[in-house]
């Protein structure tokens, strides 16, 4: 059985720092310490782990931010060891954040993620109903971590509107997409033989919406080296970070038939 529960003691604490380790492989210097995450849930922050027995399994932690004219949570980092993943448990610790940060008052919360990772495109678009609303190079510099190593930390920035209709139904398990229809020149970025990244860019940003798809595979590309992955980056900053800064916003993620992809929406039009 799995339950759920905020964290308020010093082991719970120590727990949050062990798992960020566990989850990510992360280095000391790049783990949130247990007196921060203490000092984060003081401030009126938000953290919460799910349990098996003891054990501590998942965990989400979100800090109060200010940005975009209101005050928000910010949702730093929300992890699941490996042999519970695919049970829903990260499904629920984001639900039970949304409750929360609606009965404190908060309309919205934001976090980055990487956006050559479909598993967690389609999560937080397609399954939360969040939106992608900001494309930022580099973001984190250099990390040393075996999921981050030798990749450029762009991150797409999602803001997730916990009232909104989208996000509700989403929340009542019915995610109905977004009604494009698929066609090939609504492609903007393709994945093409050898999982290299195809571009056809416009020079000017006009059409109602756009697509841009990711490397189904991510680690297949890694595998073939930097350069491979540095070829999806570029082609994303052009793709992504130009139409969010020409007005667009990331309204849905679609992951079928071994491919995954983007849909970006003309702001004015939605």
């Amino acid at each position: 059985m799995i339950t759920y529960r905020e964290l308020h003691t010093d082991e719970d604490w120590a727990h949050v720092e062990r798992l960020q380790r566990d989850v990510w492989t992360l280095e000391d210097l790049a783990i949130v310490p247990d007196r921060m995450v203490q000092v984060i849930a003081h401030c009126g922050g938000h953290v919460q782990g799910a349990f098996v027995g003891d054990e501590m399994v998942g965990f989400t932690l979100a800090l109060v931010a200010r940005q975009a004219g209101e005050v928000r949570l910010w949702s730093h980092m929300s992890g699941v060891l490996p042999p519970y993943r695919g049970k829903g448990i990260g499904f629920r610790l984001k639900s039970n954040q949304r409750l929360w940060a609606l009965e404190k008052g908060y309309r919205t919360i934001a976090w980055t993620f990487d956006p050559l990772q479909r598993i967690n495109a389609n999560f937080n678009l397609r399954r939360l109903g969040a939106v992608g609303v900001a494309y930022y190079v580099n973001f984190y510099g250099d990390m040393p971590d075996e999921l981050n190593r030798g990749m450029p930390s762009d991150r797409l920035e999602v803001v997730w509107d916990l009232s909104s209709a989208r996000v509700v139904d989403h929340a009542d398990g019915d995610p109905q997409p977004v009604l494009v229809e698929t066609r090939d020149d609504h492609f903007i970025v393709r994945a093409g033989e050898n999982d290299q990244p195809i571009t056809r860019i416009p020079t000017k940003f006009t059409n109602l919406c756009y697509f841009v798809e990711v490397p189904y595979d991510l680690e297949r590309v890694r595998a073939r080296g930097t350069a491979a992955v540095v070829a999806w980056r570029e082609a994303h900053r052009q793709a992504i970070g130009g139409a969010l800064a020409a007005g667009y916003t990331v309204v849905d993620f679609v992951n079928s038939d071994q491919r995954g992809w983007y849909v970006l929406y003309r702001t004015e039009e939605r």
